[in-house]
């Protein structure tokens, strides 16, 4: 569904469509709301569980312990916060510009 609205938001906003420009800054805020629950913390520990296996298996090194494991799916986990975050804010601070929102038909104040 996360996919459906991102697909709405590319085409209206190559589209200039100010509605789905105010849309976007909306979807944007609402990623930051709830980018703790977008990525939990066991299915990323299992992404990571199996990523790992699979490198362990290639190498012939040895199992890996809970303790690495953990820290791996940290590591992974603060870079999908990172780059969910990144893109939310970028998409704020860009959609609100005067310019751009001149550009997508919303008057700004002024003479």
């Amino acid at each position: 569904m996360y996919r459906v609205f991102e697909l709405v938001s590319g085409t209206g906003i190559l589209l200039r469509k100010e509605s789905i420009r105010k849309f976007t800054l909306f979807f944007s805020w609402f990623t930051i709301g709830i980018v703790y629950w977008k990525h939990p913390f066991l299915a990323v520990e299992r992404f990571s569980k199996t990523t790992i296996d699979g490198l362990y298996f290639k190498s012939d090194l040895h199992v890996l312990t809970q303790i690495s494991l953990v820290n791996f799916t940290w590591i992974v986990l603060m870079g999908l916060y990172a780059i969910d975050l990144g893109v939310a804010i970028a998409a704020i601070y860009y959609f609100t510009r005067p310019y751009i929102k001149e550009c997508f038909g919303e008057r700004t104040g002024g003479s």
